[in-house]
């Protein structure tokens, strides 16, 4: 004790020791943002977790000409669950995510919270849950492509008709999973998520049509069509050529065969649209 105190450089060394003990003990990434090279690791921690997403000008499938003001999504990557606060006025996001918290059980409520919105969410956790780590997400998740499918764009049809939009509930929670986690992991889960919206991103139509083979029927209660693992395999990659082959026609001197994995992850999950 003697020999550290009359010593400030081994002082300063143990300071050091303790700050990097401190950092390898730690469940938190390294990395500051979430990217497409390190998304896996949210499935392998036990911290729940949550993407917060804001769209604006939301445009729903079956009211093109009415669109509202926005949308908030906030959704469980490990679960599948999704939270879908309508905004028929402009509204704070921050203060959405709190007043969605503060309805919840708390123990649904996340641990911490990615966000690709704009950096005011970055500075403080939702007000009153000091404790969620908020963190931001590179991923550029088209989670509005929801509301091109019939049934988050039929639920936006009657928000945006609704005469009296002070008294409707306006926050819904649905499962994009469906039943999926039965007999996939939640990593595969989240990809086939991934891959379905955002080729419902950038080619509504066709990714509809490969979105309901011959035959395939859909579940009351369910969003997507009820297919064999087989048949989602094969969907999965009808899925990615018509995204690769849209970002081919956006960037001419590309040749998608040559792209790396990387790459092509990088195209699905950052919606990357020039080269």
């Amino acid at each position: 004790m003697k020999t550290l105190m009359s010593n400030p450089a081994l002082n300063i060394l143990m300071d050091q020791i303790k700050e990097g003990m401190l950092e390898l003990c730690s469940s938190e990434p390294t990395q500051p943002y979430l990217s497409s090279e390190n998304y896996v690791e949210i499935f392998y921690c036990q911290m729940m977790t949550w993407f917060v997403h804001e769209a604006a000008n939301v445009y729903p499938v079956t009211i093109h000409e009415s669109p509202i003001n926005g949308a908030i999504f906030a959704f469980n990557p490990c679960t599948g669950q999704l939270f879908l606060k309508i905004n028929i006025h402009k509204a704070n996001t921050k203060q959405e995510v709190a007043a969605l918290l503060h309805s919840l059980p708390v123990g649904e409520h996340p641990k911490r919270i990615f966000v690709n919105v704009h950096k005011g969410m970055l500075d403080h956790p939702p007000k009153g849950f000091p404790n969620i780590v908020m963190k931001g997400s590179g991923l550029k998740l088209p989670f509005q492509a929801c509301l091109k499918t019939e049934k988050f764009g039929n639920l936006m049809k009657l928000k945006a008709n609704s005469t009296d939009h002070q008294h409707k509930v306006n926050i819904f929670s649905f499962n994009v999973y469906d039943d999926w986690v039965k007999r996939i992991l939640s990593y595969t889960a989240f990809n086939r998520i991934v891959l379905i919206l955002r080729a419902l991103d950038v080619n509504n139509e066709e990714a509809k049509m490969l979105l309901e083979p011959d035959d395939a029927t859909t579940e009351t209660d369910h969003i997507w069509p009820s297919l064999t693992e087989d048949q989602w395999l094969k969907v999965e990659v009808a899925l990615k050529d018509l995204i690769l082959s849209d970002y081919a026609k956006k960037n001419k001197n590309v040749n998608t065969s040559a792209l790396t994995q990387s790459e092509i992850r990088d195209v699905i999950f950052l919606g990357t649209h020039s080269h």
